[in-house]
């Protein structure tokens, strides 16, 4: 497994920040880009992943494929889909397995320790929320949503993955670091001792 692109053989004041994005969506990768331009520019070392490439075999390149194949020939498809992972727990539960497949690679890649995690898809991250509640992962991990319209279902997932009382979180509704970007996401949390 090796990242996409990375500066991280370069040394760096402010640490190895690993930046987890995925080669399908809605400006993923150009958001991935901007933030390890604008962390590296701040002294940090960047290494970018694909979440496709932490799938087992051909998973993510079926995923990936079957993405584009439904959003060229029938656009509105997608936001059937998503309202269907919504309201059908058998749907949201297929995809919370598939996701679960990427949980190797993400520990592979915070076993090198970086001083955060940040991903810009939301497969990354809810298995990146799904590491933290089983207290899997140490890593911080910052969520940068790139469509609007996965707001609600981040919201869910938020929910499902912590308690009340929940951690303290930013939502902010802007053109971001780039004009594609709609949605950036920082919580801090802490689980009980």
């Amino acid at each position: 497994m090796s990242p996409r692109s990375s500066d991280a053989a370069r040394p760096a004041p402010g640490g190895l920040v690993d930046i987890v994005s995925g080669s399908f969506g809605a400006g993923h990768d150009a958001a991935a880009s901007a933030i390890a331009d604008r962390l590296q520019a701040r002294g940090f070392r960047t290494r970018t992943w694909d979440v496709v490439d932490l799938m087992p075999g051909r998973l993510g390149r079926a995923v990936r494929s079957g993405y584009l194949r439904q959003v060229q020939s029938a656009p509105a498809s997608w936001r059937w889909l998503l309202h269907a992972v919504e309201r059908r727990e058998g749907v949201a539960a297929g995809i919370g397995r598939a996701l679960e497949t990427t949980e190797g690679g993400l520990l592979e890649i915070a076993a090198d320790g970086p001083a955060a995690i940040v991903s810009t898809h939301p497969f990354a991250s809810q298995a990146l929320g799904h590491l933290r509640s089983i207290g899997r992962l140490e890593a911080p991990v910052t969520t940068y949503l790139t469509d609007r319209n996965d707001f609600d279902a981040f919201n869910e997932v938020f929910k499902e993955t912590f308690s009340d009382p929940f951690p303290a979180r930013v939502t902010i509704l802007a053109q971001l670091i780039v004009a594609e970007l709609s949605i950036e996401v920082t919580a801090v949390a802490a689980r009980p001792r």
